[in-house]
């Protein structure tokens, strides 16, 4: 687990470095020099984006992560062809989906029309984003691989925010027009991915030699199989982790959105360290697969799912906590406090979700891979139904609403499956231990006196429980990789100070 947590480590960093400009550019820049519905057109715009440039992908995380071993070999280096099957798929995926995506223009706009027609205005800027989004993932999903995730991270989630802080700012001083602002957001994602590839070659990896003679047919036959099977059901995946967000705009209209993109970018906070994580422990997952090492796989899936546990619930324990003060000091906090309870319901799925989702990498690296499809139909049916019953009833918290309670179901689906057909499972008495912690600073919480400033409430509250925490971790000794990561931080600086 060394290189992972090291890794892991350093990605998480760099998320937090990019989610403090997130946060900044979210809750004080996007909101103050933005209108909701402003907001809710970029949003949405991203979200529909990040669905067709997964779409155009053609899978190609899961698949470049999946049969990365076979290329893996001492002597071609990783590059006898690798990075020109990764790039492969998303040139033949954004002509595939390109073409769908205008074919469908009619029914989308005709959607959007009634609460959300000034997205029909910028339909076809989502076409160049999305195929910036699926090359960006292409690029990223090469450096996954050879272990080295710190730097796309940089680019995703610091600089790209850096340039989108200046993109808002330059809109709202009156440099750019509506149209122009639009245009300069979709530009920024281009020079990500640009800057992913030079990255690559930078790390004298670009190579597109592209003789894959050496594989054998049956396994290029299960590529093409695997392959289709992925794409169908990133569909559903990509649908069902975005579909409230559409159903809010097509349904409310796009301040609506607006408020929506707020609470989940709250929540997504919560996710950062999960991704850093599940990035760098997909590849040794595709590894335990590929040799049949039950002992590994079990051993990774209880590793991975108790640090992602612990890291998120206490994440969203803090950040529920301070909910109010949040919304408190963020510019036209009367607008997007509506999004209280979104927060709540999509943090409650997350945390769900950091226990079980690593159990869809295994299904999807395994000979199960195929049963990824219905698992992926049954979330987005149960996703959309479940939002045409609660929007109408409770708004935005009804779209929350729904999209946790199928995330939940689909997730005890998933570790049943797992449980059953490889014989894996995440759960260990220390994840016990962590939900007697996360009950403890809630009663603390609770109990502690609550201060008329706002502010120095949070502040004095967050500063006990934060102490109370790390005791509890590191004493209890509930994650060996966070204490050894604790006991070196010490160590270092003991002999710094000599």
């Amino acid at each position: 687990m060394g290189i992972i947590i090291r890794q892991s480590l350093k990605g998480t960093i760099v998320n937090y470095v990019g989610a403090f400009i997130g946060f900044i550019t979210t809750m004080f820049v996007s909101t103050k020099f933005l209108t909701p519905e402003e907001l809710g057109l970029t949003r949405v715009m991203i979200e529909a984006a990040a669905i067709l440039g997964g779409l155009m992908a053609l899978g190609i995380g899961s698949s470049g992560l999946r049969f990365f071993p076979f290329f893996k070999t001492d002597k071609n280096s990783h590059n006898n062809g690798f990075l020109f099957y990764l790039l492969l798929f998303p040139t033949f995926g954004a002509i595939i989906f390109g073409l769908l995506y205008v074919c469908l223009k009619t029914g989308i706009t005709q959607y959007f029309e009634a609460e959300s027609s000034l997205f029909n205005a910028f339909f076809y800027y989502v076409i160049p984003l999305a195929i910036f989004w699926a090359f960006t993932s292409a690029f990223e999903t090469y450096a996954t691989n050879l272990m080295r995730i710190v730097i796309p991270r940089f680019i995703r989630e610091v600089l790209l925010r850096l340039m989108n802080v200046a993109v808002i700012l330059l809109y709202f001083w009156g440099f750019f027009t509506l149209s122009q602002f639009i245009l300069a957001m979709v530009s920024t994602y281009g020079i990500m991915m640009m800057l992913n590839g030079i990255y690559i070659i930078a790390m004298g990896k670009f190579s597109l030699k592209h003789d894959f003679s050496y594989i054998e047919k049956p396994l290029q036959k299960e590529v093409i199989n695997f392959t289709g099977f992925v794409v169908l059901s990133s569909i559903g995946a990509a649908l069902a982790g975005k579909v409230s967000m559409f159903m809010v705009g097509g349904m409310m209209g796009l301040e609506y959105s607006g408020i929506y993109s707020i609470a989940m970018y709250m929540v997504a906070i919560i996710e950062i360290p999960n991704r850093s994580l599940q990035a760098i422990s997909s590849p040794i997952a595709a590894q335990a697969i590929k040799e049949n090492d039950h002992h590994k796989a079990q051993e990774l899936f209880q590793k991975v799912s108790l640090n992602q546990l612990l890291v998120s619930s206490l994440i969203f324990i803090f950040l529920w906590i301070n909910i109010d003060t949040v919304f408190h000091y963020i510019p036209n906090s009367e607008v997007y406090s509506a999004g209280k309870y979104v927060v709540l319901f999509l943090g409650i799925a997350r945390i769900f979700d950091t226990i079980a989702g690593f159990a869809g990498v295994f299904v999807t690296f395994s000979r199960y891979y195929y049963y990824m499809l219905f698992f992926m139909v049954f979330l987005t049916i149960a996703t959309i139904g479940l939002n045409l019953s609660l929007i109408p009833v409770h708004n935005i918290s009804g779209a929350a609403l729904a999209t946790a309670i199928a995330f939940i179901i689909y997730n005890f689906v998933m570790l049943a499956f797992v449980k059953w057909k490889l014989n894996l499972h995440p759960f260990s008495i220390n994840m016990l231990k962590i939900l007697v912690i996360i009950g403890g600073l809630l009663v603390i919480n609770f109990i502690l006196p609550k201060l008329e400033n706002p502010l120095v409430d949070s502040l004095y509250r967050s500063l006990i429980l934060v102490a109370i925490t790390g005791f509890s971790v590191y004493f209890w000794n509930i994650s060996k990789d966070m204490n050894s990561l604790i006991k070196s931080f010490f160590r270092r600086d003991k002999i710094r100070s000599l």
